[in-house]
């Protein structure tokens, strides 16, 4: 993972899932266009999974990978579930 600007250029467009659409290199989740509030670790777990697509993701992991970035999600607009 890392910093944006260490971002693998694969990961610059988003990973869309059903009505969900994650924007690693903003930092940015959205459901149906309107952004999400997350907090870091839930969105370093989130931006930890499209990565490694058909793999297990095991906490170890997780940890050793750390923060992607400092979320800008924290000051996103949130919307209801």
């Amino acid at each position: 993972m890392g910093s944006r600007g260490t971002l693998d250029p694969k990961w610059q467009d988003p990973v869309r899932f059903g009505v969900f659409e994650v924007d690693l290199a903003s930092g940015e989740l959205r459901k149906q266009g309107l952004k999400i509030r997350l907090q870091e670790q839930p969105f370093a777990v989130l931006t930890a999974l499209p990565q490694h697509p058909g793999e297990v993701v095991t906490r170890d992991d997780l940890v050793a990978s750390g923060p992607t970035e400092p979320s800008s999600t924290s000051t996103a607009a949130s919307t209801p579930p």
